[in-house]
């Protein structure tokens, strides 16, 4: 399964962003949204299983708050950062499917762990022994990592 994690701020983005997510059954999007904001209306967030909807108790501005929220809910699988200005591209899902088909993926000094009431997530960083691709931390970017129970 591929988790797409988007804390959300601007809400004028949510349909594009959509509209960008293939509609695959092995991708679930995650939206976590501060819960002193407005409801989102958009039909798909009703209508398409494969999306969650996290109302956070924060601020709208701490994204970390919101994005942990998600991290308690997956136990298993890859996660892409999506950040709520950025589309996401097939060639992050071909990754996908190349990084779960392929062993030849490592953790550089990464750490997660998931308890009920906290997650602790440091990412320094991913690389797929073969270097076709070099996934590294960034505000800007998607990325991948296996999480494991």
């Amino acid at each position: 399964m591929l988790h797409i994690l988007t804390p959300i701020y601007r809400f004028e983005n949510l349909d594009k962003i959509y509209n960008s997510i293939l509609l695959n059954d092995d991708i679930t999007w995650h939206i976590s949204k501060s819960n002193k904001r407005e409801t989102l209306t958009n039909d798909f967030i009703k209508n398409d299983k494969r999306v969650k909807l996290y109302n956070v108790d924060c601020e709208d501005n701490e994204i970390y708050k919101k994005r942990n929220e998600i991290f308690k809910n997956i136990n298993e699988g890859y996660f892409c950062l999506l950040d709520d200005d950025t589309l996401f591209h097939e060639t992050m899902y071909e990754i996908y499917i190349k990084t779960k088909n392929d062993s030849k993926m490592t953790l550089a000094k990464s750490n997660i762990k998931n308890t009920t009431s906290n997650v602790k997530l440091t990412l320094k960083g991913i690389w797929i022994k073969d270097n076709s691709y070099g996934l590294y931390w960034s505000l800007s970017e998607c990325e991948i990592l296996k999480l494991t129970s």
